[in-house]
């Protein structure tokens, strides 16, 4: 057999190719002689049990008999006769069962040193079977005449694997390779396990039988691997499996399990393999996984994995699910403050946080930036508003960081399915809308998705594009509008509050929900805020002008507003021209501004002050910073919303605490105020404390200048 052709020179090369390369005249006779005996001597080589292989000097294979093929057991149809010379795929070792270099290999050095090499014994480990021989080589060089330098290399090989079934070897190579060795008869239930094979299955002897033998494994691994084997040895296949098991300490272990079946064996009865610990690759590509699915920043579900996780679940048949849509407020404004590190670490804080309020009924992600989502279970209204209101109340508590206090607050949108969409992307994009509504409202809050809320955004996407405020104060589209506030114990009016108004010629009404904070955000509220506090001024003239007396007006000025120059010389300027007193105008502000910057604030307000404004404090307690900030200001007005007013009644001691701050709030003389008051259940909780006036659609809504002096103005001043 020749691995390139039928050439009888390559067959025959060490007895014949000398003769024949030598160029001396030879008859028919002769060369008729010479075929037959080269003939001879492939039937020779062809017949014998040692291995003869036959390699060119540059390492190109001429030549292996059928003995050598049957050693390295290599199948008919694969061609690389080079192996084990230098490949990758074998494990060359020498008596010791040491690595044996390629250099050090008997037909390299026969070439190199020109000489023969007598019974050289070296082991032959293939490693993506386990296949393993003991052979003794001869190699004997072989030197074209007059040359000085082997041209080609016959190598000898014995197998002698039966003589060296040397246990300790076996170790050696089975360390060297990560492997055991395992061997079953079937014909009479022997096994035997190689010292390495004992050592991942921590065991001290093989075990007498193949049952006995799969009880090493779980019962779910059991079936896969006795059928394996059967298999192999009634289809004279091979197979690989990855199998798991624990070890006696209960910690998870991978194995490779390989079998190879004694083709050679007419009963079909013996099979051998190895066992590789693989348990490391495993740990790795559940490590990869995991990153492919994970946030690297919190550790949370990235994006992708949740809507794979949302999408399973919708199609699995169990679709009551929820989906709440979470952004935390203001967190732009930390990062750009502080700086990303304080920012990623808050973002970590964060995700702790909504781990602990989620339990083990919720999925947690990160979407990306400071947008989270959780995905549980809908097990009713209740279920998902205590959920909420823990996210709430996780994320509002104040995070230490690098030596800072901070309190953000967390804006929720809700979304449900069935009812609210059937895909995870509908399902997604529907509770980002009503988290954006929930934004738009005030913050601090959750929603349930309802569809009119899509129209509130396609207008704020609209005017993102294009924010024509300018041109809607010069065309009138905008205007004053004014919620009364009411004595909480009767229907006096004790104070007003301005509302933006917008009539956009197109999109009608825009509720200031909507184009505020993006106002806030690009700095145009600078204009629109100028603009109302001198309509404000104007209408306030207007009024006294016609014998009426309205009460002390809010109106909300933003941190933007607060720190612009232009504002202190507006309202000196509207003041003069107008020639009302301060006192009639009160500036509502978020104590959002007291915690991020009390020096700027109190420079801002004394200034103002100083021309008689009054100043009221907006959501008071939202951002938990309780009576402290009294110190840093003197406001006449404490407002508190509705969400507020809810936790007032929680339990007990909320109860007494909230009503500690409304009493506190009237022995310093401030004017406590109820906002909110929209429903009748939030108008109990407030006649329930001791609040000064009362705010919100349920008792008043808010009117235009003419409409409201009709209905609440008198001459003689506000009337009941």
């Amino acid at each position: 057999m020749s691995a390139d052709s039928d050439d009888i020179a390559d067959t025959a090369s060490f007895h014949i190719e000398p003769n024949i390369a030598s160029g001396s005249p030879v008859s028919a006779q002769v060369i008729r002689t010479l075929v037959n005996e080269a003939q001879c001597y492939r039937m020779l080589l062809e017949s014998m049990e040692l291995g003869i292989v036959i390699h060119a000097a540059d390492g190109q294979l001429l030549y292996i008999n059928p003995a050598a093929i049957q050693i390295h057991r290599m199948p008919d149809d694969e061609h690389d006769w080079r192996a084990p010379l230098d490949s990758n795929d074998w494990l060359v070792v020498d008596s010791n069962g040491k690595p044996l270099p390629l250099e050090a290999f008997p037909a390299i050095r026969a070439l190199r040193e020109g000489r023969p090499l007598q019974r050289q014994t070296l082991g032959i480990f293939r490693v993506k079977d386990g296949h393993f021989r003991w052979l003794e080589v001869t190699a004997i060089p072989h030197f074209n005449e007059g040359e000085a330098k082997p041209a080609q290399v016959l190598s000898i090989l014995r197998d002698i694997t039966d003589e060296r079934r040397d246990r300790s070897l076996w170790t050696r190579l089975q360390t060297l390779a990560d492997t055991g060795v395992w061997e079953w008869n079937r014909s009479n239930g022997q096994f035997y396990f190689s010292p390495g094979t004992l050592r991942l299955l921590a065991l001290e002897a093989a075990p007498n039988s193949l049952p006995a033998c799969l009880r090493l494994f779980p019962s779910h691994e059991i079936e896969r691997i006795s059928s394996a084997i059967e298999q192999a040895l009634d289809r004279q296949e091979s197979f690989v499996l990855e199998v798991q098991r624990f070890n006696p300490q209960g910690e998870e272990q991978w194995l490779r399990l390989r079998g190879e079946p004694d083709r050679v064996d007419p009963f079909a009865s013996r099979i051998s393999g190895t066992l590789e610990n693989i348990s490391h690759d495993k740990r790795v590509e559940k490590q990869l996984r995991q990153q492919v699915r994970t946030d690297p920043l919190t550790g949370l579900l990235n994006r992708d994995a949740i809507i794979a996780e949302l999408d399973a679940r919708l199609h699995s048949g169990n679709a009551a699910l929820a989906v709440l849509y979470i952004d935390l407020d203001r967190f732009k404004q930390v990062n750009d403050t502080f700086g990303h590190r304080f920012g990623d670490q808050l973002l970590q804080q964060a995700a702790s946080r909504l781990l602990a309020a989620a339990g083990a009924q919720a999925c947690c992600a990160r979407l990306g930036g400071d947008e989270f989502l959780l995905l549980c279970p809908d097990n009713g209204e209740a279920a998902i508003a205590r959920l909420a209101e823990q996210v709430l109340a996780k994320i509002a508590a104040a995070f230490q960081i690098e030596g800072q206090c901070i309190s953000i607050s967390t804006s929720i949108g809700i979304a449900r399915a069935p009812q609210d969409g059937h895909e995870a992307l509908m399902l997604m994009q529907h509770a980002d809308t009503a988290m954006y509504e929930s934004k738009r409202r005030g913050s601090n809050r959750w929603l349930y998705y309802r569809p009119e809320f899509e129209r509130y955004r396609r207008q704020q996407q609209r005017l993102q594009a294009d924010m024509p405020i300018r041109r809607a104060i010069d065309n009138g589209e905008t205007s004053l509008r004014y919620l009364p506030q009411l004595c909480a114990s009767g229907n006096q009016l004790l104070g007003l509050e301005v509302r933006l108004h917008w009539q956009h010629p197109q999109d009608g009404e825009i509720p200031p929900e909507v184009f505020l904070p993006h106002l806030q955000r690009t700095g145009e509220i600078i204009p629109l805020g100028n603009w109302a506090v001198r309509q404000l001024c104007l209408q306030i003239r207007r009024w006294r002008d016609a014998g009426l007396t309205p009460p002390p007006v809010g109106i909300d000025i933003g941190c933007h507003q607060l720190a612009h120059e232009s504002l202190l010389r507006t309202v000196s300027e509207a003041l003069l021209e107008t020639g009302i007193p301060g006192n009639s105008l009160i500036f509502e502000i978020d104590e959002e501004i007291l915690l991020n910057d009390a020096v700027m604030a109190a420079a801002h307000i004394d200034r103002l002050q100083a021309l008689g404004i009054g100043f009221a404090i907006d959501d008071f307690g939202a951002q938990h910073a309780a009576l402290n900030c009294l110190k840093r200001i003197p406001a006449c007005q404490l407002k508190f919303s509705a969400r507020w007013l809810q936790n007032a009644t929680g339990t007990p001691a909320n109860a007494a605490l909230c009503r500690a701050t409304v009493e506190l709030a009237r022995t310093l003389g401030l004017t406590s105020i109820a906002l909110g008051i929209d429903e009748a259940q939030i108008l109990a909780c407030a006649r329930q404390l001791p609040f000064t006036q009362l705010q919100g659609q349920l008792l008043a809504t808010p009117l235009d200048a003419e409409a409201l002096a009709a209905q609440w103005l008198q001459p003689n001043g506000a009337r009941g």
